[in-house]
């Protein structure tokens, strides 16, 4: 069975070199590229290979960022906003004239009930 990925060392000088790693088409394009290569066509294609890199790079750590953020928003619309602090309380509903006169009614109490309470006099103080 073959390598899934090849090792592919271009030569930038006598002391440089960059490895790469690709499969074994990707390997045999940079053969292609790589047959007359010269020190200076050697950086610039260090230098092309770097820039895609790195906005391989910023593109994932872009995709990343938007699927959080996605997430998190979602998670806003989903969770309700509430105030911290004490719930407020429900308010009250303003009666009609007619229940009052009937609540007062009951709480007052009856002639009868008045008549059996003891009057109890104070003694004057000097």
């Amino acid at each position: 069975m073959a390598a899934k990925y090849q090792k592919n060392v271009i030569p930038l000088g006598p002391n440089k070199s960059v490895e790469i790693f690709a499969t074994p088409k990707v390997s045999e394009a940079f053969e292609q590229v790589t047959e007359d290569m010269t020190l200076v066509k050697g950086v610039k294609l260090a230098q092309v290979i770097e820039a895609a890199y790195n906005q391989g790079k910023k593109d994932g750590a872009r995709e990343t960022f938007e699927a959080i953020t996605t997430g998190l928003d979602d998670a806003k619309r989903a969770i309700p906003h509430k105030n911290p602090g004490k719930p407020k309380g429900t308010k009250k509903i303003a009666k009609p004239s007619s229940v009052k006169a009937k609540e007062a009614k009951a709480k007052s109490p009856s002639p009868a009930k008045a008549a059996k309470k003891p009057a109890t006099k104070k003694a004057p103080t000097k």
